[in-house]
């Protein structure tokens, strides 16, 4: 972590400016995720309102999500190797952090993919509306607690505002 003090405390404003913009393009991202997160979840308990269960919709609806999710890893991706750059490739906290959450996109993406298949099928395996329900809950709760992480880890290394 010395390291990311060093190239902190020797980056020009116009880079510690680019920095800081980089980390609110990330919070943003969480965000707009996290909303449309929300309105599935809403929808579904709207859904489950009504007695009515709609396995296939929903199959639907979390492809969409899914879609969402793939825009929102490849940015935060980008994001991720930009950051790589203008700290010159020298972090290695960085660089673990951004292996670790490629490993995490790729597995949340396929136990979505799994989800979205079994909601699918023509008589889903699920014992009821409420237990399809529990399994969604499971991922969110998994999406959540890798944002939450990856969000902490890259606060970690963000550079202080610069002074004056």
């Amino acid at each position: 972590m010395g390291t990311l003090v060093t190239l902190s405390q020797t980056m020009s404003g116009h880079e510690s400016s680019e920095i800081q913009s980089l980390f609110g393009q990330w919070k943003d991202e969480d965000r707009d995720l996290s909303s449309y997160v929300d309105t599935v979840r809403d929808w579904m308990n709207d859904v489950s309102k009504l007695g009515i269960p709609r396995f296939g919709e929903t199959a639907n609806r979390l492809q969409r999500l899914r879609e969402r999710l793939t825009t929102h890893f490849a940015r935060e991706d980008t994001i991720g190797g930009q950051l790589q750059d203008l700290y010159l490739g020298n972090s290695a906290e960085l660089s673990a952090a951004c292996r670790q959450a490629q490993r995490d996109h790729s597995m949340l993406i396929s136990r979505l993919d799994s989800l979205i298949e079994r909601l699918d099928e023509v008589d889903p395996p699920f014992a009821s509306w409420e237990a399809a329900m529990e399994q969604f809950e499971m991922f969110i709760v998994a999406l959540e607690q890798h944002e939450d992480q990856e969000l902490d880890s890259i606060e970690m290394l963000m550079p202080p505002p610069r002074k004056g």
